[in-house]
């Protein structure tokens, strides 16, 4: 993702969130599922300044 760098991933249950910030903003990611059986974003949240 150009322009954000990555802050990493906490887990919660069976989720990650994983986090990402640039200047005068930030991202998070729930991601589920496995090596084994692929990942999946399920939600995407932005917050701007």
């Amino acid at each position: 993702m150009s322009g954000y760098s990555y802050m990493g991933c906490d887990r919660e249950g069976s989720r990650y969130i994983c986090s990402y910030y640039a200047e005068g903003s930030a991202m998070s990611m729930r991601v589920e599922g496995s090596d084994a059986s692929g990942w999946k974003v399920t939600a995407v949240n932005f917050i701007a300044d």
